[in-house]
């Protein structure tokens, strides 16, 4: 690639991500599947979401750095003094990182959402900082989501940094999904969603028929679930034709439609930028919008300064691969003894049988 090239797919990467955010986030959580061809309400600004948040919370960390790193302990460091989101497997890993345990135990200590979306949000920007090179962009992703997740939470990560990665030197479909699996475990079901996403489309399933699937054999009680929602990612890149129809099938899907949206959204565009037609683009703008919560940074005002930011960042990493070592991990010590009591609703509301 030249470097305009590159610039062009990040750019890209970053303006899908922010597409999909915004055309998600009004329903997120709805079970689907959806019809809605455009965004709802129609927006004026991208609209702030978590899943690009913390990567530009990354981004200024890292930068920051006189010798830039990809470090798990540099990143929990970064949400115990910058992220001020409580939500699910957030939670836990800065309740964890607050009780003194270390990455990768913050994620995998006392977590009923490891298998969350957290994590798998998160993975473009390892792939921008290791365009074509997927082994070191998973690397990336490790030492991320291993702040708060394990298992499958960790794996969708991995199997997206890769995917995007690769997306920036090829283009063959088959190709992509194979060279992104190959660092996936044959036992992980993110693998095996992938996998039969891939076979009900290839027999000429429409994509309600295949989303029905999916959650019949993977969905879960929580809507944040990595495995159904990476299927999405991959049912609406297969069953789509075009930028606007993929995101609109990957969102009508349902669930937790900004994150699968986004990660597809940025998908889209590393793999053709002019992909993403004007009237996605129009209404968002290009100025960089963060949530509150996220604090004590100053970010790029622009997703052209931000795409910037990102590039001088790869230059400087100069290849490098993680370094981080494990820790030390006695769970035993953190261990805190409950009883447990059963109860039933039968006979009144709590106030009454109190």
């Amino acid at each position: 690639m030249t470097t305009a090239e590159l610039r062009s797919k990040v750019m890209g990467c970053w303006l899908g991500k922010a597409v999909g955010g915004t055309l998600g986030q009004t329903f997120e959580g709805l079970e689907g599947p959806i019809d809605a061809p455009y965004y709802f309400p129609v927006p004026t600004t991208m609209v702030p979401n978590d899943d690009l948040d913390l990567q530009v919370l990354y981004a200024c960390v890292i930068d920051e750095m006189d010798e830039p790193a990809v470090d798990r302990h540099v990143l929990a460091d970064a949400w115990a003094g910058h992220v001020k989101f409580p939500w699910n497997e957030y939670g836990v890993g800065m309740r964890n990182l607050a009780e003194g345990i270390r990455p990768p135990y913050t994620g995998s200590f006392d977590n009923w959402f490891a298998a969350g979306e957290g994590a798998a949000i998160r993975s473009e920007l390892w792939a921008c900082l290791a365009p074509g090179d997927p082994d070191r962009a998973a690397a990336y992703a490790y030492e991320d989501a291993c702040f708060d997740h394990a298992g499958p939470g960790i794996e969708a990560e991995v199997f997206l940094a890769r995917l995007q990665s690769l997306a920036f030197v090829q283009s063959d479909t088959d190709a992509l999904l194979d060279g992104a699996l190959a660092g996936i475990p044959a036992d992980i079901e993110i693998r095996a969603v992938v996998q039969d996403t891939r076979a009900w489309v290839a027999e000429g399933h429409d994509w309600i028929d295949v989303r029905e699937r999916i959650m019949q054999r993977y969905g879960r009680s929580d809507f944040t679930d990595v495995r159904p929602n990476t299927g999405f990612v991959v049912l609406g890149w297969l069953a789509g034709s075009d930028f606007s129809e993929r995101i609109v099938i990957c969102n009508n899907c349902g669930q937790d439609t900004d994150s699968s949206t986004a990660s597809l959204g940025a998908l889209l565009g590393i793999l053709d930028p002019e992909s993403i037609e004007e009237r996605w683009l129009a209404p968002i703008g290009r100025d960089l919008v963060l949530n509150k919560e996220i604090t004590g940074i100053t970010p790029p005002p622009t997703i052209d300064g931000f795409t910037d930011l990102v590039l001088s960042l790869g230059e400087r990493l100069e290849g490098r691969y993680p370094a981080a070592a494990e820790t030390d991990f006695d769970p035993e010590a953190y261990r805190i003894p409950v009883e447990l009591g059963f109860t039933n609703g039968e006979h009144g509301k709590w106030l009454v049988r109190d």
